[in-house]
């Protein structure tokens, strides 16, 4: 079989990586081609995380229909992403899946092929493949294979170059321009989703703990004396329940009995779903996704460089991971009880104190002005720096 390696950060995922896995499969005859992410490359930098970076890779692929039963998202270089990811390392642990006489084909631009005399350990890298060159930059295919011959005079694989590939576009380009028609709607979607290439880089804080732990107080306090966006997720969920496709969703999953009229009524939706852990979720499933994306949207929007998320469930929602820095605003049952009295109940429908610990740096709330005069300091350190 013809087993093609196209490693890259795919940071986003684009048409141009498309049309090459196409082109490998259904001009170049690849059986299989391994897509490998980069986790730590060398020689540059990554913006979105591995698994997001991923996703966007599988995102592409189903949208655009290729055959997902010749083609792997190969996650082997997450292992070494405390190290450098080189690819004499991927391309070795890809020939001991498929040895001799299989032939491995690495999947390469033009202007990385002249770049190839200075990666690390590439003359060992080149006993094992054959390469298929795209030429994005029309560098002649004679220019190419002297280069390779003048650098590696041992080489012997097969030099396949492809020049009728059109990639006039660049990752570096498109993370500033996200909503480009390079890149597949699903994968713009996501991105969008989960706030990738933010610019300009915003400091997000989170700010969570469990109900009246004092997490409003916090937050009332920084805006009164920072200039600071706030995306308060109580405050994004209750408009969202006034948003007309919400609220048939709403109406179709619980029927009349939640609504007023047009309206619905929360006290009577909450207490069917904090007494029904499968309502709670099947309520969750239509609104986190819409209460996300306006965290995303406020993130995004605002001139402000700090950003606050305030909620009790940064990490149910899926906004834990947009923050930088996450507090949780601790207190005592008992302190907490007394200061919100019978709404102290809803906490039984929560995380448990010690998950809410584990979530970032603990602040102690004592419901008096030490409270603040902890927090001043500790915010002064993230506006100021």
């Amino acid at each position: 079989m013809k087993i093609g390696v196209f490693g890259g950060r795919f940071d986003p995922f684009h048409s141009a990586h498309l049309e090459i896995i196409t082109r490998g499969l259904t001009v170049h005859g690849l059986d299989i081609i391994h897509i490998v992410p980069s986790a730590s490359p060398p020689h540059k930098p990554v913006s979105a995380p591995f698994d997001d970076r991923c996703e966007m890779v599988a995102l592409a692929l189903d949208s655009a229909g290729l055959p997902r039963n010749r083609i792997v998202i190969d996650r082997r270089e997450w292992s070494q992403q405390q190290a450098p990811s080189w690819t004499v390392d991927t391309i070795m642990g890809v020939r001991a899946d498929y040895p001799s006489p299989h032939e491995l084909w690495l999947m390469i631009g033009d202007d990385t092929v002249l770049q190839l005399h200075t990666w690390y350990c590439a003359s060992a890298l080149l006993t094992q493949v054959n390469l298929l060159v795209f030429n994005r930059n029309k560098v002649s295919t004679d220019d190419i294979t002297h280069h390779l011959h003048f650098h590696f005079p041992s080489f012997a694989g097969q030099i396949v170059c492809d020049s009728d590939i059109d990639i006039p576009i660049s990752s570096s380009i498109l993370r500033d321009q996200t909503h480009s028609p390079y890149i597949d709607a699903h994968v713009t979607k996501y991105i969008y989703q989960r706030g990738l290439y933010l610019n300009p880089p915003k400091y997000v804080l989170g700010i969570t703990g469990r109900v009246g732990s004092g997490k409003s107080a916090a937050t009332a306090y920084i805006e009164r004396h920072f200039n600071v966006t706030v995306a308060d997720l109580d405050i994004i969920g209750h408009r969202l329940l006034l948003d007309a496709p919400i609220k048939a969703e709403i109406r179709e999953l619980f029927g009349d009995i939640v609504f007023d009229g047009d309206t619905i009524n929360r006290k009577v939706l909450g207490e069917i779903v904090f007494s029904n852990p499968a309502a709670l979720q099947e309520l969750n499933h239509i609104t986190h996704p819409k209460i996300r994306e306006a965290v995303v949207r406020a993130i995004t929007s605002t001139p402000n460089s700090v950003v606050l998320i305030v909620g009790a469930l940064l990490e149910e929602i899926g906004v834990l991971a947009l923050c930088k820095t996450v507090w949780v605003i601790d207190s005592e049952d008992d302190a907490i009880q007394t200061a919100i009295g019978s709404k102290f109940d809803i906490h039984h429908s929560q995380q448990s104190r010690t998950r809410y610990q584990a979530q970032g740096t603990v602040i102690k709330n004592t419901f008096d002005d030490r409270f603040f005069d902890t927090l001043d300091p500790l915010f002064r350190t993230i506006y100021f720096s």
